[in-house]
């Protein structure tokens, strides 16, 4: 794609609509082509938003389910995409909708290429969903699709003969534990070099002789994926490197930034009006209702009477969201650190600061609270600091030590001990909630420090809504979630007003950026 950063101009510079599209078979391709056709700014970001929640989508039952390959992983998906109308993402070709859908397919997917390319972890990300993505579709398209898919990519393999596939049939069979000699007779064998194959060796599902594996057409995904990985991964890389090229153009580069640092995951709204909160009701507040990172920070202030700057703004933010209003705020942290600097220290260095979190001071921007993935993601803590997650950042001694405080035992501290350790640590901190809590199991996965205080207070004031809880032992994970979870709340009330939604956004890029420019104090 190619960009002008003339910033009088309302178009993208890109060729032709659906022309170069007409005649695809399949949503399965390699995008060895850049778009080339016009995009109107606004289209830019909605095509963008779009795949962005696909592909949150799969983070959620990433997280939720062991076995992707099972049927109830398919069907959390098919449902949550078709409750969200974004079927069409994964849904066949037809010759009504062909071109569009390709159309729109091709242009979302160099989008957030572009947007999650600058660091290792946007990186990981977008080709952990986007692998997702891809096999999710290829299970799901039909034998010609596939077949004018492995022909685009120049991957048309051929199946061992008949009498090579009657001699080791018994081998082949015997190599899976999920097939039987009905099933292989019905469908074709590869054979490739075992290194093509590396998940299926590891799992012992083919049959090895002299390095080549026998694959049969059932897991021919495998074959296609690792070079499909591969070729994902030279993508983003090559991105990366020419990155820098956009960094004049003033429309698109806040749009790339904020749809990689956008987490509408919670279930927590930021502009939801909040009770309002006193500096004298902290104290208890904390005790009853924050979570584990909170605490430890408040904890850290009561005692140093005093806070670094990443925590000053972790802390800080909290407290805002909650419902402390700026001059209390204002009042609570000159109590506290006019111990340590005096009074006209903090309002020479310090005040500023919180003003400017408020929106009074500088851009006037209404910044908003930490997510989870913000603080687990974010920088972690040095000699002397205290923000970021507890779970993540702490020793398992020190961990352990804090838990047996907030008051888990020994029995729920090793399902807790366990999460973390599978770097689970949002579901580590939803198991703590239900734990010290005392409430009912919590079948949404908390992901923001905020969300956990609202459903403690909501809790304890018995209004807490039914569909927030369940059960917790029955939710199946495989790794920590990298960006946000996105909450059925928060992905409808996304789509009632998407621009408010991208005005949050490059908001949160701006607050980001003034963040990494203040000096440490």
């Amino acid at each position: 794609m190619q960009f002008s950063g003339h910033k009088r101009r309302r178009h993208i510079a890109v060729g032709d609509p659906l022309a170069e599209y007409a005649g695809r078979k399949t949503l399965l391709h390699f995008y060895n082509t850049p778009p080339a056709d016009n995009v109107q700014l606004s289209d830019f970001q909605d095509i963008a938003l779009e795949r962005l929640k696909v592909l949150k989508v799969f983070e959620i039952a990433d997280a939720k389910f062991n076995n992707k390959r099972s049927p109830d992983y398919a069907s959390s998906v098919m449902d949550e995409l078709r409750k969200q109308k974004l079927k069409a993402y994964v849904s066949r070709v037809t010759d009504d909708n062909g071109a569009a859908i390709v159309r729109k397919d091709n242009l979302s997917f160099f989008i957030l290429l572009l947007a999650f390319c600058e660091t290792p972890a946007q990186r990981r990300w977008f080709m952990s969903q986007e692998m997702d993505l891809f096999r999710f579709r290829f299970q799901n398209e039909s034998a010609a699709g596939i077949q004018a898919f492995l022909k685009d990519t120049n991957m048309e393999f051929s199946p061992i003969s008949a009498d090579e596939k009657s001699k080791y049939f018994e081998e082949i069979v015997a190599a899976s534990p999920d097939m039987t000699a009905v099933k292989l007779d019905a469908m074709d064998v590869y054979k490739v070099s075992f290194l093509d194959v590396l998940p299926l060796v590891a799992d012992r599902t083919v049959y090895l002789r002299q390095g080549e594996a026998y694959v049969p057409s059932e897991y021919l995904i495998t074959l296609v994926e690792s070079q499909y990985r591969a070729h994902l991964s030279h993508m983003l890389a090559q991105t990366a490197r020419t990155f820098h090229r956009l960094e004049e153009d003033e429309r698109i580069l806040p749009i790339l930034r904020a749809l990689a640092n956008f987490d509408a995951g919670s279930g927590f709204d930021a502009s939801r009006p909040s009770d309002s909160v006193t500096p004298e009701m902290i104290d208890q507040l904390c005790k009853e209702s924050f979570p584990m990172c909170m605490k430890a920070m408040h904890s850290a202030l009561r005692t140093n009477h005093h806070l670094r700057h990443a925590a000053r703004m972790q802390y800080g933010l909290f407290l805002k969201g909650i419902g402390l209003g700026l001059q209390d705020a204002l009042r609570f942290w000159r109590e506290e650190f006019s111990k340590h600097v005096g009074v006209e220290n903090f309002d020479k260095k310090y005040s500023y600061n919180i003003r400017h979190n408020y929106g009074t001071e500088g851009k006037r921007a209404n910044y908003t609270p930490y997510s989870c993935n913000r603080i687990i993601s974010g920088i972690p803590p040095g000699p002397g600091e205290c923000h970021g997650c507890p779970f993540k950042h702490c020793d398992r001694t020190q961990l352990q030590e804090r838990l047996k405080n907030e008051g888990v035992k020994d029995a729920d501290l090793k399902e807790v001990m366990g999460y973390v350790e599978k770097g689970h640590y949002q579901l580590a901190c939803t198991s703590t909630f239900r734990i010290t809590q005392k409430s009912p199991d919590v079948a949404q996965v908390i992901c923001h420090p905020n969300e956990y205080y609202m459903l403690s207070r909501q809790f304890k004031e018995g209004s807490a809504k039914d569909s927030k809880f369940g059960s917790l032992r029955n939710v199946e994970t495989q790794k920590a979630v990298v960006y946000s979870q996105k909450s059925e709340k928060s992905l409808e009330d996304f789509d009632d007003n998407m621009d408010d939604c991208l005005e949050e956004m490059l908001t949160s890029a701006e607050q980001k950026a003034q963040e990494e420019s203040m000096m440490e104090s």
